[in-house]
């Protein structure tokens, strides 16, 4: 039975570093969800008369929310691999469907939903497929229960 550095079962324990990944895959699709937001502010500037006090107000939305996403991004990809946080970068088209019915009155077809259903089949098995176990630990991540 394996114990850790104080005697204790470690048994049946998840290494640390698996769940520090679901947890960046979380923040992963929050950030990828601000970063959609920026399609609703660009849509609706789009709307009105360029350079009219609307317009502005909605481009420095776009400006602001790239701003939020970019610092967002850079945090996240210390922990993720690049290809997994791009593959995953797929699932904005998700969110401009959802925000396109439910803002603009856009409709959906078989084949935007196929499509859909695609992306998210893809990103899933580019995410399964991704196997951390592969790349080296940094020195501050501990894995647990792995007998190191």
């Amino acid at each position: 039975m394996a114990v850790d550095a104080e005697g204790k079962s470690v048994q049946g324990k998840k290494p640390v570093r698996k769940d520090k990944r679901v947890v960046a895959l979380l923040v992963l699709h929050i950030v990828l969800l601000v970063y959609s937001l920026t399609g609703i502010f660009g849509k609706m500037a789009a709307a009105e008369q360029f350079l009219s006090l609307p317009f502005l107000g909605y481009y420095a939305g776009v400006i602001i929310l790239l701003g939020i996403y970019a610092l967002a991004w850079q945090q996240v990809i210390k922990h993720l691999p690049l290809t997994t946080a791009f593959a995953n970068k797929a699932v904005t088209v998700l969110w401009g469907m959802l925000w396109g019915i439910l803002l603009f009155g856009e409709t959906m077809n078989i084949w935007k939903i196929a499509g859909a259903v695609l992306v998210v089949a893809g990103v899933v098995l580019f995410v399964i497929a991704d196997d951390p176990g592969k790349t080296e630990p940094d020195a501050d991540d501990e894995l647990v229960g792995e007998g190191l």
